[in-house]
């Protein structure tokens, strides 16, 4: 079987172009079996002989072809570029007209939002979720969603938050700043689940502090002022007698502050039986 020539055909007939392009596409992985292989130090010459020859091969068939479009598709060219302004020019004035009926169509959806914010502005929810929150402009914008059909999947939400806000009491701060943190939670997150994170947080907070000030109270009561014990009698070389004496002191406070380091000193057994502030007139 004679061997097919790789050649490329490309001519103008009655019929249109007349390209053997598919043909050669197919005979390529044959044709190309030959080079296809690893250069070493052995073929190196070779391998460029060979690459010689696959790109005199290419520059054939690149020469052929731009000069059948240069001569044949010249008209081709010139209809083509002539074609492609006409259609830039179309699509300028379709543009015009599609950004007056844009500003149209969003003064529309504008005008509608606004009806339902006059609607919503009348509701008094429990907790301050704004319009912006609830109002989906991604879906309530289409032109199948009129104002009915917006106002009663708002009601929707509206009586979600209402039952969000019931279940909401039952960890709710009584505290009213914390109560309104809470809340802002709630207002921008839509969740319970978040808002009830946020009560315990606060919640943990406030048992820190409270457990905290009450360990700082405790210090407070064992650091009290107390009598302190005298030492009488004392000779030199004498052994120190335990004493217990019982007495009432009323002095400013910075007495008991220098007396407290006294018993820091020496660290008797301390008693506090009864402590009062006295109010001064």
């Amino acid at each position: 079987m004679e061997e097919q020539k790789f050649e490329l055909e490309l001519r103008m007939s009655e019929e249109g172009i007349v390209c053997n392009a598919k043909a050669l596409e197919a005979m390529l992985p044959e044709k190309l079996k030959p080079y296809n292989y690893v250069v070493t130090i052995n073929n190196y010459q070779d391998a460029k002989k060979d690459r010689t020859k696959l790109n005199n091969l290419v520059k054939v068939l690149q020469t052929k072809r731009k000069q059948f479009e240069d001569t044949e598709l010249i008209a081709w060219k010139d209809a083509k570029a002539a074609l492609m302004r006409i259609e830039k020019i179309i699509s300028e004035a379709s543009d015009n007209l599609a950004s007056g009926i844009r500003d149209i169509d969003e003064k529309e959806k504008v005008a509608k939002m606004e009806e339902v914010r006059e609607s919503f502005d009348l509701i008094n929810l429990p907790i301050p979720v704004t319009f912006d929150k609830l109002y989906d402009r991604s879906a309530y914008d289409k032109k199948s969603m009129s104002v009915k059909n917006i106002m009663e999947d708002m009601q929707l939400k509206i009586d979600r938050i209402n039952s969000d806000y019931q279940m909401m009491k039952l960890f709710m701060p009584g505290d009213p700043a914390e109560a309104e943190q809470v809340k802002r939670v709630y207002a921008e997150t839509l969740s319970v689940t978040h808002a009830k994170g946020k009560a315990d947080e606060l919640k943990a907070i406030r048992q820190k502090v409270e457990k905290e000030a009450e360990e700082q109270h405790g210090n407070n009561d064992a650091n009290e002022s107390v009598a302190p014990v005298e030492e009488s009698g004392k000779n030199i070389g004498e052994a120190p007698k335990i004493q217990r004496i019982k007495f009432e002191i009323i002095a400013d406070r910075s007495f008991f502050d220098d007396m407290n380091k006294l018993i820091l000193k020496h660290r008797p057994k301390v008693t506090v039986i009864e402590r009062e502030d006295i109010k001064q007139w």
